[in-house]
């Protein structure tokens, strides 16, 4: 018992750590600091290294940054949503502590977010470092350490998520002598489908926009003769999908949006699902008109041999997690809306 309570305070101290690193960039100190030290901004790359300890940027896609404020004398954009992603987790760091580590259906929504966003830009720092030419010393130093530091968050968010689903059980319902469990409902599975778009937007719509004006790419498909202008654009959505549902479901058996529902990927046998099968579902839900087949059984579940059930809530609501965060949200726009009218001022 003494280990479980010390395992579950760990979590709830990284978590602080991590939120903290990321109201800390939001307000992008070190920039602000230039305006005052501009010896200091000459000697040496202020806005490289402020990029490269970025752990938690989520809107890089034009799309999301209808929300933004210019509050600082540096001429620093603030993003909405980036500023609300750091105080819901905040928040949801504090209601983990009040509940004696019982309420963890924040957390493990940002962490999952935070978990798949690093690990993607692991493996695309990694294979820029080959296209650059040459390296400043100063640079080689931030890359390594910010790539060290990475991977290490990489490797305690997914111990974290681990330790999370490990605690949560399946929903049974008893007929006679038989339990059975219980399936997630068709209008839930359509919210899956609407919530994961939105999530794999959030997450990789600024890197697909960017592979898909890349010119290499463009000069690549002209050598091949005349094709579709689109094409980069669909292959490009389809590897995304592939990469989302693969690593959320095939390592945790869940999504951002199952989180939200409270449901989770499982076999026939309602045990983890193999990773093989999760291959299957994955590359089934590209076929034409898949979408539509939960009118009967959705065919990524059943030629799959997989199931959506769903699991035990906590104490707190799905409805009163909503209320709040509609609350924090509204606020925080007003409150960022002030912000920037009195520094106008």
């Amino acid at each position: 018992m003494k280990d479980l309570i010390t395992k579950e305070k760990n979590i709830g101290i990284f978590t602080i750590v991590i939120t903290f690193l990321a109201i800390a960039h939001e307000g992008s100190l070190i920039l602000f600091f230039s305006d005052f030290l501009p010896q200091f901004t000459a000697s040496l790359p202020i806005k490289t290294l402020a990029y490269y300890f970025n752990f938690f940027e989520l809107s890089d896609s034009r799309y999301l940054r209808i929300f933004e404020f210019n509050m600082f004398p540096s001429g620093l954009i603030i993003y909405y949503i980036n500023v609300l992603f750091c105080v819901i987790m905040l928040c949801g760091c504090v209601l983990y502590y009040i509940s004696k580590f019982q309420e963890i259906f924040i957390l493990q929504i940002l962490f999952a977010l935070i978990f798949l966003k690093n690990l993607v830009d692991l493996t695309f720092s990694s294979l820029s470092i080959f296209t650059v030419q040459s390296f400043e010393l100063i640079q080689l130093c931030i890359f390594f350490t910010h790539f060290a530091i990475k991977m290490v968050i990489v490797l305690f968010i997914y111990w974290i998520i681990k330790e999370m689903l490990s605690k949560q059980e399946l929903i049974s319902t008893q007929e006679g002598e038989f339990y059975f469990w219980i399936p997630a409902s068709k209008l839930t599975r359509i919210a899956h489908v609407l919530l994961d778009l939105f999530f794999c937007y959030l997450l990789f719509g600024d890197i697909a926009r960017q592979l898909v004006q890349n010119s290499i790419i463009h000069a690549l498909l002209r050598s091949l003769g005349n094709i579709n202008s689109s094409l980069p654009l669909y292959i490009t959505v389809i590897i995304f999908r592939l990469i989302y549902y693969l690593v959320f479901e095939g390592i945790f058996g869940t999504t951002p949006a199952k989180i939200i529902t409270n449901t989770l990927v499982v076999n026939n046998e309602g045990k983890k699902a193999k990773f093989s099968n999760i291959v299957t579902r994955t590359f089934i839900r590209f076929i034409p008109l898949e979408s539509l087949s939960f009118i009967t059984y959705g065919w990524h579940d059943t030629w799959s041999d997989t199931n959506v059930l769903k699991l035990k809530p906590t104490k707190i609501s799905g409805l009163n997690y909503f209320i709040v965060f509609v609350i924090i949200a509204v606020g925080l726009y007003y409150g960022l809306y002030y912000l920037e009218n009195n520094a106008r001022n």
